[in-house]
């Protein structure tokens, strides 16, 4: 209760006297950022944070129209980091091949990234919580890698996790698991925040703070004691939810409407929860205050809350996700407080994310430097130093559509370049949700409108007035004049080439005047270009056994030098990199040598390639690769298989070209799908000389899942032996056994017909061991259904008739066994002697019924068909499992 009143005592100290403190201001400001994960404003999203509304919005600044330069998590973190547009920091989605985090990334837009200012000016660094979504891979540099800046560093590996994730402390991994207590990792963060302003006092020098939570990002994890809050909250159902998408870009018009019923009970758990997760980062909010003000910090201490970008839950009934140009994907929360900053301002201003970074900087006392985009905040925070500028600014936001060959659960999208399906096939993204929008504002007169390039095919154009159109419900392209849609169009491609479009041009023409795409590279021909040749696969689509057909979905990764297209970087404003279209320069021309369809070679002519400075060239053509397999199907269904794909140049020779393997091995992409059949448990590559030329190898091995087929096939077959085996216990009297037994028998049949389905329809190499098996089953089974005849024959006998030696031998030997006294007295009488005669034998008859031999035939099947059926199973499983 204690703890209560002091806590309650400082907020109230926080709201009501912001400036009180008796601690020096010293000339560097301390800075506190705060960032969160996919949090909007469309959709209430900052309605959880409570004390956070208060104790930095209402004390400080609150912007409306906070921008991002990129609906989508690392392309807008690398913006915030470096204060650049997304076009010119390269960060294009959240893959390593898109930029994110990657070592080009790296060693060009890092070294240049705020922090490396702020530390340069005498700052205390400290960052914790999510950094870029690729960051801590192996293929990113791994946790080793602290980015240039930082003094305490706690980095996320990859993307928002709240449990079960690695981090980066400082260098060292640090793996964490379930637990609330230690492992949820906003708690973690807080916890690291802690414990570096505990290290902070007013004569310690300037610090820098950035806490990076993974809420309210997927998986939407929150705390257990906020797990029921929010239980009748719904999403909005204002504006455009669930209203089709009218005269807008393709994708939109994907969508369905109505929306299914259990897309809306989704969304409706993903907003409570998204608004539980945050609940955790306001309890932060509030911890950090409170320290800094008890360590007397907060009046030196800029304090800024925002978020990477927006989110959407059935607006134009677009399921859950972001990546969209519409308000509610592309604006943020933005609070400021701090020395200076008037309190209670709901500014109308347009900022964006590439303004942090210019506005860190300027708090230090520097100018921000020339290559960031955005611009310094200052003026606006801090009016009182100068008369707050007339803002008639271009906002710019970009997108780079991301895409698979392959949708996983929606065949109609095979080779349509579609990303982020839902199980409606709903897709979030594509190639072609491409794009380029300018928000045009003006603070004094508030007008907002948006301009918007679609770049697909159809070169589609969307415009809306924010202020008569704020859910950007009609499309009013067409009803602009052709003058002012012709002045739109120019002034967003001259915002788009601001920096260095206009320089990715005049590389381009300069790489290409006089390029000869056939001719392959090499200043001296007589010696081999070497090309390193990688595999990748997504997706093992199928393996067919009657025709030898494998198929998977895939990309090579394939490189070269090129020394045609070289350039030195200083010479077209620092630029390494350009990507140029597959039909303007030489690829090799690779043929898939063994294929089950037809011959083609690899690559589509709208594929690109990636070009450095130094003329390394980076090829990944994808493909739906089909060739020959050739199946052995004796072990089936335990049975594994290894298919090899065969790939060569087509029309050069080993002295032409001398491909080698970049790896021993198929790589597996991160995104991966599994297959239900087969699982993927070997790869290798390798090469050969075949008629001059040099073939290159990839061989997997895969094995098949054998789970259904036991359940489905194996577990049926045995089940209904068993059941067959139970004739024999079934009293005669009842009139039931003969029907019982046929009908177990036909039970069989039929199921021996449905089955055939399941088994692979081939002989070569050999007839798999299980059609024995079933062969064997039915023999059994059938031999079962005529001793059970013979049984019942035995049993309505008349006892008049005389017992056949044989039966009456065989109940004797099975009494004898059985050791039953009581009932073979005159049999035992006879074992007693040495040797036992045909007249003894006569004599023992006369004790014997028929129904007694019936009944003798019964036990004598049971057991000896039940020890076949073992040890028959036993040898088959043994076979198959062990591969004999």
């Amino acid at each position: 209760m204690a703890a209560l009143i002091v806590q309650g005592a400082f907020c109230l100290l926080l709201l009501i006297c912001p400036q009180l403190s008796t601690a020096k201001l010293s000339h560097k400001p301390n800075i506190v950022f705060i960032l969160t994960d996919d949090q909007d404003v469309e959709l209430s999203g900052q309605t959880p944070i409570e004390k956070t509304r208060k104790l930095i919005g209402e004390q400080g600044i609150t912007f409306d129209y906070m921008y991002v330069s990129a609906p989508l998590c690392c392309p807008s973190r690398s913006s915030i980091l470096t204060g650049k547009f997304v076009h010119n920091h390269l960060a294009v989605n959240n893959s390593l091949e898109g930029g994110c985090s990657n070592s080009h990334w790296q060693n060009t837009q890092e070294p240049s990234a705020f922090p490396v200012y702020l530390k340069q000016q005498g700052y205390k660094t400290m960052f914790a919580g999510k950094y870029l979504n690729q960051y801590g891979t192996p293929k990113a540099g791994g946790v080793g890698h602290i980015p240039p800046g930082w003094d305490w560093w706690t980095g996320l590996v990859g993307n928002s996790k709240y449990y079960h994730y690695s981090i980066s402390d400082n260098g060292t991994k640090v793996s964490h698991g379930g637990n609330y207590k230690t492992d949820y990792f906003t708690d973690v963060i807080h916890r690291k925040g802690m414990s570096f302003l505990d290290e902070q006092t007013s004569d310690s020098g300037p610090f820098f703070m950035m806490l990076s939570t993974p809420a309210c990002h997927g998986p939407f994890t929150p705390a257990p004691q906020y797990a029921n809050e929010f239980a009748n909250k719904e999403a909005p159902r204002d504006g455009s939810y669930n209203v089709h998408a009218k005269d807008k870009h393709w994708l939109l018009q994907q969508t369905i409407t109505p929306l299914p019923n259990d897309t809306v009970n989704m969304e409706d758990n993903v907003f409570r929860n998204r608004w539980r997760t945050l609940i955790s980062v306001d309890d932060m909010v509030e911890d950090v205050m409170m320290t800094l003000q008890k360590k007397n910090l907060l009046n030196n201490t800029y304090v800024f809350f925002s978020s990477d970008n927006g989110f959407h839950l059935g607006q134009f009934s677009m399921p859950s996700d972001k990546r969209q140009l519409y308000e509610f994907d592309v604006r943020v929360p933005l609070m400021v407080r701090g020395p200076k900053v008037p309190s209670g301002i709901q500014s109308k201003v347009p900022v964006m994310n590439v303004d942090l970074a210019p506005t860190f900087i300027a708090l230090t006392g520097q100018e921000p430097p020339p290559q960031m985009d955005g611009i310094s905040l200052l003026p606006i925070i801090q009016p009182n130093i100068g008369p707050v500028p007339h803002w008639e600014r271009d906002v710019l936001i970009e997108h780079q559509g991301e895409y698979h060959d392959t949708t996983p659960g929606c065949p109609k999208f095979l080779h349509q370049d579609m990303a982020n399906c839902n199980n409606h096939c709903v897709c979030e993204d594509s190639r072609n949700n491409t794009y380029a929008c300018m928000v045009n504002s003006n603070s004094q007169t508030f007008a907002r409108t948006k301009y918007c390039q679609i770049y697909d095919d159809a070169k589609f154009e969307e415009y809306y007035d924010l202020v008569k159109d704020p859910y950007e419900l009609v499309n009013g392209v067409s009803s602009l004049p052709t003058d002012e849609l012709n002045k739109l169009r120019t002034q967003l491609t001259n915002l788009v080439k601001w920096t260095n479009f206009s320089t990715v041009e005049k590389l381009r023409s300069d790489l290409l005047t006089g390029y000869e795409p056939s001719l392959r590279p090499g200043t001296d021909q007589s010696i081999p270009l070497n090309i390193s040749v990688g595999l990748s696969m997504t997706l093992l689509r199928e393996f067919d056994e009657v025709t030898s057909s494998f198929s998977m979905i895939g990309y090579l990764n394939v490189k070269w030098i090129d020394h045609r297209l070289q350039w030195i970087s200083s010479n077209y404003e620092g630029l390494t990199k350009m990507v140029l279209l597959q039909s303007d320069v030489w690829v090799p021309p690779i043929l898939l040598v063994n294929p089950s369809h037809s011959f083609d070679l690899l690559g589509f002519s709208t594929d690109r390639v990636q070009v450095m400075q130094d003329g390394s060239v980076n090829w990944l053509p994808p493909d739906l690769f089909q060739f020959i397999c050739e199946a052995d199907v004796t072990h089936f269904p335990f049975d594994e298989q290894t298919c090899a794909m065969a790939l060569r140049a087509c029309g050069y020779s080993i002295s032409d070209l001398n491909m080698q393997h970049a790896s021993d091995r198929v790589s597996e992409a991160s995104t991966l799908t599994e297959n239900g059949i087969w699982e993927i448990i070997e790869s290798s590559s390798s090469s050969y000389i075949d008629m001059d030329a040099q073939v290159m190898r990839f061989s997997i091995i895969i094995r098949r899942r054998p789970g259904f087929y036991i359940v489905n096939l194996v577990l049926p077959i045995m089940a209904m032996l068993v059941l067959q085996l139970f004739v024999f216990l079934l009293p005669v009297e009842s009139g039931e056994r003969i029907g019982y037994s046929i009908t177990i028998l036909l039970a069989i049949s039929v199921f021996f017909s449905i089955i055939t389905d399941f088994i692979p329809e081939t002989v070569i190499p050999n007839l798999p061991i299980i059609c024995y098996k079933l062969i064997v089953d039915f023999f059994l089974c059938t031999l079962i259904t005529i001793l059970a005849i013979m049984s019942l024959r035995c049993h309505n006998e008349e006892e008049s008739k005389k017992i056949p030696l044989v039966l009456v031998l065989l109940t004797k030997k099975l009494r004898s066994l059985k050791n039953d006294t009581n009932r073979v007295e005159d049999i035992k009488q006879y074992d007693d002697s040495s040797k036992t005669t045909k007249d003894d034998v006569w004599d023992c008859e006369q004790s014997l019924t028929w129904k007694e031999v019936s009944l003798t035939i019964d036990k004598l099947s049971l057991y000896v068909f039940s020890v076949i059926l073992f040890f028959e199973n036993i040898v088959f499983l043994g076979i198959l499992m062990f591969r004999i």
